[in-house]
């Protein structure tokens, strides 16, 4: 289980650095950064948004079925 959620974090934060990066190139009001400044609340602000998205999405989708899979193994185990 150790394995998955840090697949799914390590997934969730490529995402959420992805995010930034096209916040980056897409500023067309000086949102994120203008000149010599950057706004690093606003651009942690998008990042953290899509990292808790993609990694609550992810564990939601992929535990139930890592936890019904292992749940039968433990029963199949106990049984013998």
């Amino acid at each position: 289980m150790k394995i998955i959620v840090l697949a799914i974090l390590l997934t969730a934060l490529i995402i959420a650095a992805g995010a930034m990066g096209m916040a980056w190139e897409h500023n067309p009001q000086c949102e994120y950064h203008c000149e010599d400044v950057v706004y690093w609340p606003n651009l942690f602000l998008v990042g953290g948004i899509w990292f808790l998205i993609v990694s609550v999405t992810m564990l939601f989708i992929l535990l139930p079925p890592y936890w019904l899979l292992n749940r039968k193994k433990a029963h199949k185990r106990i049984q013998k």
